[in-house]
């Protein structure tokens, strides 16, 4: 037995009709499944060479805990020794060690035969119809897979120079970043009064005096907001938070930007300039987070090079009160080096964003 491999998809076809009884089902073994499933298919091989047995099957992408086989063939000649049993069980084992513990299946009522053996081996029948008996079989999911340590000889970080000093200007390009002032409310309003901007961040204002109370509160919520402009003008604002010096980490987020920048070189531009500052001054990890929703922010961020770390499910609310799973990024001081070559490259290399 091994896993089945791309060319594995041809011999599959060709033996399909003569393996059942002449019915021909070929159109359900497109090629797609052995190019994107081949890993989790498994083949087993006469001594001979010539094929006798297979599955298809593969993982669910919208539930982590269960796997589908979409078909199994045995060779006639080699039914009853065993085989379909062994691929069955060497699935559902595979499956369970990446944690999907339900392997669903169907097959036709009228093949007896087939209800009969899957039954045999431990399925049960979820539901029926006409056309397909829907068979599921619970297999115990290995239990959480320890991960080794990426750094096991890690020396001594120092904590991180923090705060920010009030006069520090970042800037490129006729960008410019300056820690954010009250003084700054009116300006940023103007830029952000904008319904689309807020639809995925809590803490809309309805004034200017409202955004100078949200500027003026910053800090003491954990907050260290940036005013963003380019050539002069307000179009935005950025922030430090989850800042943890001692654990020399960080998060960019509470970023907005007019939606005339939204494609623009704006974002990476600040993203650049505030982990370049966040490195040089001892940081280690700076975090970034976005709602699923944010389709355009998560491919901004991943272009960014930054790693992709998981979900947060029901992580906090947006501004319409509904509770958001939020999805996490990473930057690493072992990634920077990569990361800002690569924005450094389209930035400053190419002069554009392509």
């Amino acid at each position: 037995m091994r896993a089945a491999t791309r060319a594995d998809m041809d011999r599959v076809r060709e033996v399909q009709p003569e393996w059942w009884g002449g019915r021909d089902l070929t159109p359900l073994l497109q090629s797609l499944f052995l190019e994107n499933f081949s890993t989790t298919s498994l083949i087993i091989d006469n001594e001979g060479g010539s094929l006798a047995a297979f599955l298809i099957g593969f993982p669910s992408l919208d539930d982590p805990k269960a796997a589908y086989v979409h078909f199994v063939g045995v060779a006639p000649d080699r039914r009853g020794s065993g085989l379909g049993r062994r691929l069955h069980d060497t699935f559902a084992k595979n499956m369970a060690e990446r944690g999907a513990g339900t392997v669903r299946c169907v097959t036709s009522p009228v093949n007896a035969a087939s209800v009969a053996f899957h039954r045999h081996i431990g399925f049960t029948i979820e539901s029926q119809d006409d056309e397909l008996v829907h068979f599921k079989r619970e297999w115990v999911a290995a239990p959480f897979a320890t991960r080794p340590d990426p750094r096991p000889r890690d020396a001594p970080w120092l904590a991180a120079e923090w705060p920010v000093p009030e006069a520090t200007v970042l800037a490129h390009g006729g960008i410019e970043l300056r820690l954010a002032m009250s003084d700054d409310a009116a300006e940023l309003f103007a830029a952000l009064d904008d319904d689309a901007v807020w639809a995925h961040v809590r803490g809309r204002p309805t004034s200017a005096a409202e955004m100078w109370t949200s500027l003026e509160n910053a800090r003491e919520n954990g907050r260290w907001p940036w005013i963003v402009r380019r050539d002069g003008r307000v179009v935005g604002t950025t922030s430090y938070l989850e800042v943890s010096p001692v654990d020399a980490r960080l998060e960019i987020g509470f970023t907005l930007y007019a939606r005339t920048e939204w494609g623009s070189d704006l974002n990476p531009t600040c993203k650049l300039l505030l982990m370049r500052w966040a490195f040089d001054h001892g940081f280690g990890r700076v975090q970034l987070k976005t709602d699923i929703r944010n389709v355009r922010s998560q491919q901004a961020i991943a272009r960014l090079d930054a790693t992709f770390e998981g979900v947060l499910r029901r992580y906090q609310r947006r501004q319409d009160d509904s509770v958001r799973d939020t999805v996490l990024f990473s930057v690493t001081a072992e990634d920077w080096p990569r990361v800002s070559a690569g924005l450094e490259a389209r930035l400053y290399g190419a002069g554009s964003l392509n």
